[in-house]
């Protein structure tokens, strides 16, 4: 086995941490750099490569880049002012943000609990140790503040002082109201702070996992759920937790745009469950479908074989697609853009180019570009699905409700048609075709 094969299979076996082939460039790197320091060769230093070394931290952080902000999705955190918190005025709310990565998640949620006169026992952990340390000292730049989540700004201003050159630190006393550690999902050995949560976060970090690692953190994360407890997804995650990785004791909800799962009381009814599920899915649900989490976009994609029909394969179009929202979420547009070169002048490909386009800039707030280009792209394959779904996203977002229906209403019933999912449901990686239609329903 190659050095870098190596190194990739220690990261899977102890962390579940899929490397993408893109990512090869900067292990190779890495661990050049790391056996010329140390005299041997590469192939030495990936055997001598241990756990809970240095080296191994490194690399780990290396390939699980920590970008986050404070109030990230903000709707998540209406919800939990409108429709949690009033549900804990007179008693303590316990919180796991699973995945912190470098604090602000946490944070946010703690500030606005205190603001709110909720008592919290809330706890962090990260895989990342230096993730973890950048907790503790809580210190961030503006990059922490985005224009999503910022009508709660204020909130977490009010618990720390901002200097001139624009670094917020948190007051020491705040901070203390947070228990963080290092702590990785798949280990065997429970957290130090053991115990069952109302509320568990475990945002933008299923991209790097596959199917069956992503069940096993599910089954194991729900231990720690309350009966009737919440576990947050990032807002394009929900759509890659199908009814195969579910556990019986969960089941999914929304309520207006907010998904999450939801764990069933041992002792509830089965028709009252199906009432109240009945109730809150009258509301009205969006789902914003892009992969959040990054690696290092710094690797050019790789250029695959093009099929003799002159078709891009489903792998090389996957990749490409996942190589955008990286880039995307490391706000880097511009070379988004320039990555969509490798199919736009290919004439069988140029839906996906439209859509892909499209995609960029939606999350661009381009949103009348965006509109124009995802219609674009089912105009020219009429039984493109994922255009329709998101020019209907777009639509919704720009307040035309009616034509955003019509879109629903055609993705609903493309869908259904089991050989379209097969046949572009790869873009979203393991969407479940009636959880797709759930959300058309709903929003048509």
């Amino acid at each position: 086995m190659d050095f870098i094969s190596l190194i990739s299979q220690k990261i899977l076996s102890h962390t579940g941490i899929i490397v993408n082939s893109i990512q090869y460039d900067l292990i190779k790197d890495f661990a050049e750099k790391k056996a010329s320091a140390a005299n041997c060769t590469s192939q030495e230093f990936a055997e001598n490569l241990t756990t809970f070394s240095e080296d191994f931290d490194e690399i780990i952080k290396l390939i699980t880049i920590n970008e986050t902000y404070f109030f990230r999705e903000e709707k998540q955190f209406n919800f939990l002012l409108q429709e949690v918190f009033p549900k804990f005025k007179e008693k303590t709310l316990s919180v796991w943000c699973a995945a912190c990565s470098t604090g602000e998640e946490p944070y946010s949620i703690l500030s606005l609990a205190l603001e709110n006169n909720i008592k919290i026992n809330i706890f962090a952990s990260d895989i990342d140790s230096q993730a973890i340390s950048t907790l503790k000292q809580g210190i961030y730049t503006t990059n922490s503040f985005r224009n999503d989540g910022q009508k709660f700004h204020d909130s977490i201003k009010k618990y720390g002082t901002q200097n001139s050159q624009g670094l917020f630190t948190l007051n020491d006393d705040f901070k203390r109201e947070l228990f963080s550690a290092n702590y990785n999902l798949l280990s065997e050995t429970p957290p130090e702070f053991s115990t069952q949560f109302d509320i568990i976060f475990l945002r933008n970090v299923f991209i790097y996992f596959n199917k069956d690692t992503r069940k096993k953190i599910i089954e194991k994360i729900s231990h720690y759920l309350k009966n009737d407890g919440i576990i947050f997804f990032s807002m394009n995650e929900i759509g890659c937790i199908n009814d195969e990785i579910l556990p019986a004791t969960l089941e999914k909800a929304h309520s207006d745009q907010v998904y999450f799962l939801q764990k069933k009381s041992h002792n509830a009814d089965t028709e009252n469950q199906k009432s109240v599920q009945k109730k809150i899915q009258k509301k009205n649900p969006v789902v914003k479908t892009k992969t959040e989490q990054t690696f290092s976009a710094k690797t050019p994609l790789l250029q695959e074989e093009i099929k003799t029909n002159s078709e891009f394969s489903k792998e090389y179009l996957k990749s490409l697609y996942e190589e955008i929202s990286k880039l995307i979420n490391n706000n880097k547009f511009d070379e988004a853009k320039k990555t969509i070169s490798k199919i736009e002048t290919e004439r069988n490909a140029k839906h996906f180019s439209y859509f892909f386009q499209g995609y960029i800039e939606y999350y661009n707030d381009n949103k009348k570009q965006a509109e124009i280009l995802f219609e674009s792209s089912h105009i020219l394959k009429s039984d493109f699905w994922p255009a329709f779904f998101y020019h209907g996203l777009v639509l919704k977002d720009i307040g035309n409700s009616q034509k955003a229906s019509v879109c629903f209403e055609k993705c609903l019933s493309l869908v259904k048609e089991k050989n379209l999912h097969d046949k572009y449901g790869f873009i979203f990686d393991s969407f479940s075709p009636s959880y797709i239609e759930s959300i058309c329903r709903n929003l048509s």
